[in-house]
């Protein structure tokens, strides 16, 4: 046993000892503050003998509980008392070769940067007496708050083969795992080199030299050949024991190759009816990539190569996925396609008897954000749309990394006998060239199913560029109408200084129980249209309505009808309550002809009850004159205070706000500031794997 010296000044490592004789104390060093010392510093369980002429040696062990404190006991020839042990947590999601930034900053600039986090794995430390067993609250995160203290210099992770998994045991992951002590993540950086699977473990030493490694947590490359006919296996999916099965988590992560499982069909896959729910990740923002990208003109002919069959029986959630625009998804007779926070970029058909459904959870009943619709929903006769919040970005994220996209086509097309059920909402995308996103389009008979209905659609807004039209809410082509004992919600597309959107237009019929028309307000700044509430020949059969053209405003006013706006993505559903409408005494029954009701710009009065209790306000009285609401035989005032109340609005008989107010220079150049200032905050918030 070699014997240390006595030193007068502060000690940096072992091998030297101070005296502090006003506290009859001896002073030695806690860690070695030196690299590579001769002699190492005290640690738990060394044995120090203390030699003194004429006294007897005094022989101690020292111990380093588990809260860091040092004591002296007996020495018991056993040593330290204490045992590190160490595990991790997690999982580290499968990797393709060649990928970037598996973990770390992908792209900087100074509007941010671009953060890939694919490991979520935690290092945990517990410290107990040796031959007893760790209890769960023993276990604490090894980070710099931690009570365990590391060497981190003496920390390592190792990345090995795994062989029983197939994999050759000369296989090189080309990773390297990365365990900093000032926190308990354990990451993974580098290139992806070799595909299969491996096994991750770290190794950890604390200051007074106790050792541990970790059990292992697999970590899988994949080669980006695989296709997903192949992967789409009962064998790949987590079991949820009551014969349904989730794809938890896809992998790999970014599948383009499809192969088939369709006979007679190539690059064709349809899903299992018993899988339940498919996740591209467990984290909102990264996203498992399904297809590629094609050029929009390919899509918008018919000439998309992938097919995702959802088939009868299948009710499936589609979870933290980007579908891209080479995949064209049919939900066949029988099945149910769900959308959370996912993004489509193609083109969704659903057949008769399928179902369509959109940042809904059915299990807890509620509606929910995060998923957008860039193509288009396509709803076949027979086909249901239900409990959706629909919105678009179609022109905002344009058709993947091709960005060739600028569309102000419908989101939703309805074709042929169409069942819409619960509460759907649908919102165009912001005006991409010169007009706002048409929200639907009514090609056949849509029917709102029962009175608990609601259907709310609106055009897409024009102010992502200055002087862009809003865009028309719904889109009803000739003799095509919308029916059923539901309400109604059709508002055109808001706008800095173009033409305020219009609700409705076309050529058809609007026969549902309620009913809520308004156009948009428009600007006179630069000699806009404020939106209609009808635009074409549309004949509207309900009982209680709200039919309105949009008003102008000057300068900086407020849009009066800002209240009435949906903010999609961070409000789950419009503001249904504002929606109101008012009883007109019809009981839903035709109130008249399409031709001009004479009201020469009086309210169209939905602001009360007509007095017609019922009744059918005819076609055969002279309804040119104020205060007559057309009734044959009478004369007299119909008690609206020389208002006609009507539900059958055309555009002959709603009336246009125009505007011959001058320009106003300096506001134009202030809004456009604001505007290129909101454009400029424009953040989305999604944490790639590319």
């Amino acid at each position: 046993m070699a014997a240390w010296e006595e030193k007068s000044y502060s000690l940096s490592a072992g091998g030297a000892y101070k005296k502090d004789t006003d506290n009859n104390k001896l002073i030695f060093a806690t860690k070695d503050f030196v690299a590579n010392p001769e002699i190492p510093a005290l640690k738990s369980g060394d044995v120090v003998a203390i030699s003194a002429n004429g006294y007897d040696d005094l022989t101690f062990k020292l111990v380093i509980d588990t809260n860091g404190n040092a004591s002296l006991v007996e020495d018991d020839g056993k040593g330290d008392p204490y045992e590190l042990h160490v595990k991790i947590e997690g999982e580290f999601e499968a990797a393709i070769v060649g990928q970037k930034d598996y973990d770390g900053v992908s792209s900087a600039s100074v509007g941010g940067s671009s953060s890939n986090k694919n490991s979520a794995v935690k290092v945990y430390g517990a410290l107990v007496e040796k031959g007893k067993d760790v209890a769960d609250k023993d276990w604490e995160e090894l980070d710099n708050m931690a009570k365990i203290k590391l060497n981190g210099s003496k920390c390592s992770v190792s990345i090995v083969p795994d062989t029983e998994k197939g994999t050759s045991a000369d296989s090189d992951s080309g990773m390297q795992g990365v365990y900093m002590t000032i926190s308990s993540d354990l990451t993974l950086s580098g290139t992806p080199k070799d595909p299969g699977s491996y096994l991750v473990s770290v190794s950890i030493e604390d200051q007074q030299g106790r050792s541990a490694v970790s059990n292992t947590l697999p970590f899988r490359i994949y080669s980006g050949e695989e296709t997903l006919a192949d992967q789409m296996k009962k064998e790949n999916f987590k079991d949820y024991g009551n014969g349904l099965y989730a794809w938890d988590i896809m992998e790999p992560w970014a599948i383009s190759k499809f192969g088939s499982n369709v006979n007679g069909e190539e690059e064709s896959v349809r899903v299992p009816a018993y899988l339940e729910a498919w996740f591209g990740s467990h984290e909102s923002g990264t996203y498992g990539y399904l297809g590629y990208d094609i050029p929009w003109k390919q899509v918008v002919a018919g000439n998309i190569p992938q097919t995702l069959y959802i088939p009868s029986g299948c009710n499936l959630t589609l979870t933290n996925m980007e579908v891209l625009s080479s995949v064209h998804i049919i939900v066949e007779n029988g099945g149910k396609l769900t959308l959370s926070d996912s993004v489509v970029q193609g083109i969704i058909d659903v057949q008769s008897g399928g179902t369509f459904s959109m940042n809904y959870d059915s299990f807890n009943n509620e509606f929910t954000t995060g998923a957008s619709l860039c193509g288009q929903l396509r709803l076949a006769d027979g086909a249901v749309l239900e409990n959706a919040a629909i919105y678009s970005h179609a022109n905002y994220l344009a058709n993947g990394d091709l960005t060739d996209r600028t569309t102000s086509e419908p989101v939703v097309v309805a074709n042929g006998n169409v069942t819409v059920k619960g509460t759907v909402a649908i919102l165009g995308d912001d005006g991409g060239s010169d007009i706002g996103q048409t929200a639907l389009r009514v090609n056949g008979t849509l029917t709102l199913a029962d009175k608990d209905t609601t259907l709310v659609a609106y055009g897409g807004s024009g102010k992502t560029l200055l002087y862009t039209d809003g865009g028309t809410a719904i889109d009803i082509t000739e003799g095509s109408q919308i029916t059923g004992d539901g309400k109604l919600v059709a508002i055109g597309g808001d706008v800095l200084w173009g033409n305020g959107g219009n609700a409705v237009s076309g050529k058809g019929t609007i026969a549902t129980k309620k009913v809520f028309l308004q156009g948009a307000t428009a600007n006179t700044s630069n000699k806009a249209e404020a939106g209609k509430a009808i635009d074409g020949d549309v004949k509207v059969i309900s009982s209680s309505t709200h039919i309105e053209d949009g008003t102008m405003i000057s300068g900086a006013e407020n849009d009066p009808l800002a209240d009435l706006y949906w903010k999609a993505g961070i409000n789950v559903l419009p503001p249904l309550e504002k929606f109101t409408t008012t009883d007109n005494g019809n009981n839903g029954s035709d109130n008249g002809d399409n031709g001009d009701n004479g009201n020469n710009g009086s309210d169209n009065g939905d602001n009360g009850d007509n007095g017609n209790n019922g009744s059918s306000n005819g076609n055969t009285g002279n309804n040119s004159n104020s205060g007559n609401n057309g009734n044959t035989g009478n004369s007299g005032d119909s008690g609206n205070n020389g208002k006609i109340t009507s539900a059958t609005k055309t555009a002959a008989n709603v009336n246009t706000v125009k505007t011959g107010d001058t320009n106003n220079v300096l506001l134009w150049a202030a809004l456009f500031v604001v505007s290129c200032a909101g454009m400029a905050g424009i953040t989305v918030v999604a944490k790639k794997r590319k």
